[in-house]
């Protein structure tokens, strides 16, 4: 995810929501220890970017968060890769998708 203050970080995201009012996304990435760990970022435009690879945020003309391929993040691939497998193991367990979408509706 792209920082306002020009750097970034890496996430492998669990679940992205696009909520209105006000226009924003809600995200998390995998594994979330508690809800501090979702996220909102406020944007008033989406740009398709890099070939159409990935969608930028943007907020007042200004790059509000990024989202894209693990391939074109700067993650290693493989280990993204086992990471979000393992992650998708465990929400097929027991009730635990559901427990997850609970998680992020009653965060924020």
């Amino acid at each position: 995810m792209f920082m306002p203050t020009g750097t970034h970080l890496d996430f492998i995201l669990a679940t992205v929501r696009w909520l209105d009012d006000p226009q924003r996304v809600r995200w998390c990435a995998i594994f979330p220890e508690h809800q501090g760990h979702v996220h909102e970022a406020p944007y008033d435009e989406l740009v398709i970017e890099a070939g159409g690879l990935g969608v930028g945020l943007r907020r007042d003309g200004k790059r509000a968060g990024y989202i894209c391929p693990i391939i074109e993040s700067g993650l290693d691939h493989d280990e993204a890769v086992a990471a979000l497998a393992e992650w998708r193991h465990l929400l097929a367990r027991h009730n635990n998708q559901q427990q997850h979408e609970q998680f992020l509706d009653d965060a924020i």
